[in-house]
């Protein structure tokens, strides 16, 4: 009884702290969430580092697609390749490293590494450093949470979708962006 007891208060305390927490996906915030968070608890799905294995290592961008949207037409789309820019910027060009203590960094490399898998990091500056959360089908990290629509050994695929506010450059009532990377081995690491 205690222990039941137990779970249903901190349940209730969640529902509180995370009160917007859809543990399941599903859309909705039911009893379903609290069943999936309480399983979760039991089965101590937070320690569990099989679920992220495949996302750790190097990851180099070999492009990204973005699509602006005005209700339901789009409105602008492009794709730039690893070493391209779009609209004058800098050359998209980076590589992403997931580590085992649930922390990522974006390593800073320019177009002359695009697209090769090994690669020398000796000389590299780490942009920044950061946490990240893993939740099976998405990733999140830099306050964005990233849909993960393909990952195997060697290829990542992460979209998200942003909402420009009034004060953006961007006409776009929504932006799409999806990223491609291919797994990077370290030489010299």
């Amino acid at each position: 009884m205690k222990k039941v007891l137990f779970i249903m208060m901190l349940g209730l305390m969640l529902s509180f702290s995370y009160s917007q927490c859809d543990a399941n996906g599903d859309g909705d915030l039911d009893v379903l969430d609290v069943i999936e968070e309480v399983n979760c608890i039991l089965d101590d799905c937070w320690e569990n580092q099989e679920n992220y294995q495949g996302i750790l290592g190097y990851w180099m961008i070999d492009r990204f697609n973005i699509q602006s949207y005005n209700d339901i037409s789009i409105t602008f789309e492009a794709t730039v390749m690893c070493g391209e820019s779009l609209g004058g910027g800098n050359p998209t060009s980076g590589l992403y490293y997931f580590d085992e203590n649930m922390e990522v960094s974006l390593i800073s490399i320019d177009e002359s590494y695009c697209y090769q898998n090994e690669i020398d990091i000796s000389n590299l500056e780490v942009q920044y450093t950061e946490p990240y959360q893993y939740f099976g089908d998405s990733v999140l990290f830099s306050g964005l949470e990233r849909d993960i629509i393909f990952i195997d050994e060697n290829n990542l695929v992460l979209r998200f979708l942003i909402f420009p506010g009034d004060d953006s450059p961007s006409p776009a009532d929504f932006q799409i962006y999806t990223y491609n990377y291919h797994r990077v081995t370290i030489a010299n690491d």
